[in-house]
């Protein structure tokens, strides 16, 4: 019986949509199914209740006929005719109320879509979450703006390594095998700083920084015992290039960590001519160990036949490239300190954990000016260090080389720092990761134009005039390394927390071993050789 009340009801629809009403028409199949739900649904409104009892009995009142005509009229067909000529009479009354019913029902709710909204009464299954849009939480927002720049980043690599420019290539290949590079070095330095401090349960600054120091040290003769080593038995090429950036990004770190920390303290940090003094002692001191080491190598050079071949010659530049790096790292963050000091009134946390604190849209502008200043520092520096390769002493060459080196650096970080203020300025209150995410993003997508656009400029010009545009090219590949450098820290952080919040130092020396395993020789392999090859061709 319940089957053939729902299809007469559909019938019934049916006409009402035959007859030509065009709200019911307008709001389609939908509209039709909610009524008929509806009906079939609400027992205790007036119309259906109508419509089920005259049904009822009239259901009833053809059994007492049927029974009564089967005393008098043995014959079983005519009965069945007298039934159905009678349910044929009934069905005109039928199908009016079932009309009626529909029309009341839709004409209760003019103004209002006949899908119905979570939470309501007469809510079917397949109708749930159709509901009206509420604004997104910031969060959401965040992670929405993050998934639309990875895949605008991705997009903008693959355009870039197949530019029909040479040089747009070579620093795309550049600016990607940075990247990795730094990435993979931080993966080691993290796993070996944070396995000090666990094992020999280092507390407070002084303690840190200590360490720190010690580590700068332990590498920096890991690094130039280990490329003799290699280059001595003719290792490959892409193998001691390899070794020699990961080791100078890991003694760079320690070193720019240590001089930050050393920044920090009391006797330093009171005053801006102690600051000045912290620096230009750094500045002494790298350089003093740089001169006596470069003194040692030659003498070792020189000890066997009194000759320079070309494999010493090799091992020579490879050190000197790996020293150069870790000064710049060094020297480059610290000015960089001391520049968010000055224009903040305050040092500002550098740990990636730390958001900026009590930072406005003008300081976030004043950084902003600090980084255009430097990069032009930066490019007007290329001509001293063209006078000092025409320079015929070796410590004038690399003392003008350094300088460039380190303004370059300078920049990238003023410009990593510059995007975070502008984040956390502009009113962002969520995540930190996130924050971090958005930043990495969109530096990583500005600076992909930025390479195309000073590429532009740059084939304007002479080759000596260019150099300098080059370097920021250099420099902005830095940054975008340091961006995710950043973004990667708080992620070991987030995935080394459990459920309670207590942190495991097994999990995060699981996750970076795992993660340096699938990174390093994939960049050894593929990125560094593709990046050599652009460079060579270039």
């Amino acid at each position: 019986m319940q089957v053939l009340t729902f299809f007469r009801a559909f019938v019934a629809a049916w006409c009402l949509l035959s007859t030509g009403d065009l709200s019911l028409s307008n709001r389609g199949f939908l509209g039709v199914a909610e009524a008929l739900e509806v009906y079939s649904d609400s027992a205790n409104s007036e119309p259906g209740f109508q419509l089920r009892h005259f049904q009822h009995e009239s259901d009833l009142q053809i059994e007492s006929q049927r029974s009564q005509q089967s005393q008098h009229w043995p014959d079983h067909r005519a009965n069945e005719r007298q039934r159905q000529q009678q349910q044929r009479a009934l069905e005109p009354v039928f199908l009016a109320l079932a009309h009626k019913h529909l029309r009341d029902h839709l004409e209760t709710r003019p103004d209002k879509d006949l899908r119905t909204t979570e939470g309501s009464e007469n809510a079917v299954p397949w109708q749930r979450e159709i509901s009206k849009p509420t604004p997104p939480s910031p969060e959401a927002r965040a992670y929405a703006i993050s998934l639309m720049l990875a895949v605008v980043v991705v997009m903008c690599v693959f355009y870039l390594v197949n530019w029909n420019d040479d040089d747009v290539r070579a620093n795309t290949w550049s600016t990607l095998s940075m990247t990795v590079s730094i990435f993979g070095a931080v993966l080691i330095f993290g796993t070996t700083v944070r396995l000090c401090y666990w094992v020999f349960n280092v507390k407070g600054l002084r303690g840190e920084t200590f360490v720190l120091f010690v580590l700068f040290s332990v590498s920096f003769v890991v690094m130039q015992t280990f490329l003799n080593i290699m280059l001595r038995t003719q290792a490959h090429r892409t193998l001691v290039c390899s070794f020699g950036t990961i080791c100078a990004h890991i003694t760079g770190f320690a070193g720019m960590y240590c001089a930050a920390g050393l920044q920090v303290l009391p006797i330093f940090a009171t005053t801006w001519w102690a600051s000045c003094l912290l620096l230009a002692a750094i500045t002494l001191a790298l350089a003093g160990m740089f001169m006596v080491g470069s003194h040692l190598r030659r003498n070792i050079a020189l000890a066997d036949d009194g000759i320079i071949d070309e494999e010493e010659m090799r091992w020579l530049r490879q050190v000197e490239d790996a020293e150069n790096d870790v000064f710049s790292l060094c020297l480059g963050f610290s000015i960089m300190q001391a520049l968010r000091c000055w224009i903040s009134g305050a040092w500002q946390p550098y740990d990636a954990r730390i958001p900026p604190d009590h930072i406005g849209q003008s300081e976030a502008n004043a950084l902003l000016a600090t980084s255009m200043a430097l990069c032009i520092l930066t490019a007007a520096s290329t001509k001293l260090s063209h006078i000092g390769e025409e320079a015929a002493h070796a410590g004038l060459k690399r003392c003008c080389r350094g300088v460039t080196n380190v303004c370059s650096v300078a920049v990238a970080w003023c410009l990593l720092f510059w995007g975070e203020w502008q984040l956390y300025a502009a009113g962002f209150q969520g995540v930190r990761i996130t924050g971090l995410l958005i930043v990495a993003l969109s530096l990583t997508f500005l600076s992909f134009f930025a390479i195309v656009g000073l590429d532009l400029v740059a084939d304007t010009f002479h080759r000596t005039e260019a150099r300098g545009l080059r370097i920021l090219m250099l420099s902005l590949g830095l940054m975008v390394g340091f961006t995710w450098e950043r973004a990667f820290h708080i992620g070991f952080d987030a995935l080394s927390l459990d459920s309670k919040g207590q942190y495991h130092e097994s999990a995060r020396l699981g996750l970076a071993a795992g993660l340096a395993l699938l990174v390093l020789p994939a960049w050894s392999l593929y990125i560094l050789p593709s990046a050599l090859k652009a460079q060579e061709h270039n």
